[in-house]
């Protein structure tokens, strides 16, 4: 009988100690869910304090403040941006202190257009496990086969050709998971070039920043937003967005259709 208890005992013990872990990982795993929303919450605060400072900055100064240690984009040998981090070296008196990724502790993405009047935010986020890239700013892309985004995921130095591979491929898109900003891991960019520009644009999760402006190539080409010869978006008496072929040659602009 005494031999009986024991055994009872042992398993009464087995359960409890089973029941003990499933109850710490349950919380343990709501703990770090919360923590990860708590985290993308307050990136998303930051980038918008951020972009709001810079257009409080734009408003006062007429350009927007350069990245820090930039490298430049280019679209066949045409410079079109600059790109590279938020820093303690970019001053905004808007806001006493940049704020970092509540995580890594490091700048957010920057990326500004040629003439300083653009620009573009982007950070990580953890979205409960399958990071997805957040973009924020002013920019309107007139071109999305050309220059859908005014970041790529990429670390470098002078320039590169968003024109060519793999550059053309690593655009970071807003809520698309491809091309991220930074690792959440190591802080390096992660891009995946080997998936086509093409296919992260038919993804319906795909959100641009698309031309509400312009209704005509020569608007466009007037503006100064023409990047180099190919198909631009322009805006219809309805509202809507049309593919169109322009043609750029000095300030003359003519369409193709």
């Amino acid at each position: 009988m005494r031999a009986k208890k024991k055994w009872f005992t042992f398993v009464e013990l087995i359960i409890a100690s089973v029941i003990l872990i499933i109850l710490i990982s349950l919380w343990f795993f709501n703990y770090s869910k919360y923590i990860n929303i708590s985290r993308d919450s307050e990136r998303k605060t930051n980038i918008a304090n951020i972009s709001a400072g810079l257009k409080s900055y734009k408003q006062n100064k007429g350009i927007i403040p350069l990245p820090w240690d930039y490298f430049t984009l280019t679209n066949s040998w045409t410079e079109v941006g600059k790109q590279w981090k938020l820093n303690k070296q970019v001053s905004l008196s808007e806001l006493n202190n940049l704020p970092l990724d509540p995580s890594l502790k490091i700048p957010y993405l920057y990326s500004i257009t040629k003439n300083r009047q653009e620009f573009q935010i982007a950070t990580t986020l953890e979205n409960k496990g399958k990071a997805i890239a957040f973009v924020d700013g002013n920019f309107k892309s007139i071109s999305k086969n050309i220059l859908p985004s005014l970041l790529i995921a990429y670390n470098g130095i002078n320039s590169v050709d968003i024109s060519i591979n793999p550059y053309k491929n690593m655009f970071i898109l807003d809520g698309i998971g491809n091309n991220l900003p930074y690792s959440l891991e190591n802080a390096q960019p992660i891009n995946s070039s080997w998936t086509l520009l093409s296919s992260l644009l038919n993804n319906p999760n795909t959100k641009l920043w698309q031309n509400t402006d312009y209704r005509s190539c020569q608007e466009i080409c007037n503006a100064g937003k023409s990047i180099w010869d190919g198909e631009y978006q322009i805006l219809t008496e309805t509202g809507g967005l049309v593919n169109v072929n322009c043609i750029f040659e000095g300030e003359k602009c003519e369409t193709g259709i």
